[in-house]
This record gives structure tokens, sequence and C-alpha cells, in this order.
């Protein structure tokens, strides 16, 4: 819920009038999550299905890079080739995923389940890695 609260207040910052985002605001964090306010952004942005989902997979895939790089210092350069290459390699598959609109339609589970564990993390107080 931290990054779609965070991403939330920065959208009520930038679109204080927006429908969507005000009608999000109004639900409460627990309407939050990172998804749902993209949608929100998206709606009021009017960004089309095919680019929310670039904006979705290069934010997914920036995360985890980050994260990487943290645990195995390295060349940045490396990472933005990682990022890349991962937009690229799910590019074919954009219009199909666009067209996407039941949660069984979702390509592959663990989508939503890395939502779901970065909800749970967030709640322990155990370190996520082990040095």
């Amino acid at each position: 819920m931290d990054l779609g609260r965070g991403l939330l207040r920065l959208a009520q910052r930038l679109w204080p009038q927006s429908p969507a985002i005000t009608a999000l605001s109004a639900r409460g964090a627990a309407a939050a999550p990172r998804p749902i306010v993209l949608g929100a952004i998206a709606a009021h942005t009017g960004l089309d299905a095919e680019t929310l989902v670039r904006v979705a997979v290069y934010d997914d895939m920036a995360g985890g890079v980050a994260a990487l790089l943290k645990l195995e210092p390295g060349d940045p350069v490396e990472g933005v080739r990682l990022v890349m290459d991962a937009c690229a390699a799910v590019d074919p598959f954009i219009e199909q995923l666009a067209m996407t609109d039941t949660p069984a339609a979702i390509p592959a589970a663990s989508a939503p389940q890395a939502e779901a564990w970065t909800e749970l993390h967030a709640a322990t107080n155990r370190r996520l890695f082990r040095g």
C-alpha cells in the first residue's frame, strides 16, 4: 500500500481537481494499491491502455533493478540496460495485455501476488534480505 499511497499523494498534488483521483482519495488508503492508483491517473490524464501497460511494466522493472543494485552494487548503466531489455521483451504482448479486463485474464498469476507480497512485507519487522 505504501507505493500506492505515495503515488496517490503525488497525484492529489498534481491534479487536485481530478474526479478520478478525488474519488479514489475519498475511499481511503485501503483503496490505494499501486495498480488502482495508476488506473486513476491514466483515467485523468487520458492515457490509453497500451501506454498504461508500458508505464506499469517500466515501473515494475525499474523498481526491481533498483533493488538489485542495492543488493549487488554495479554499473547503473547495466541496470538501465536490464530495464530496457525487459521492456523490449514485453513489447510484443502490449496489445494483448492492454485488452485485459478481468483478473482471470491476467496472463501471469505472480503479478497480483507481487503486489500482495509488497503489502505483507510493509507490515512485518523482518528483513527482506539477509546479509
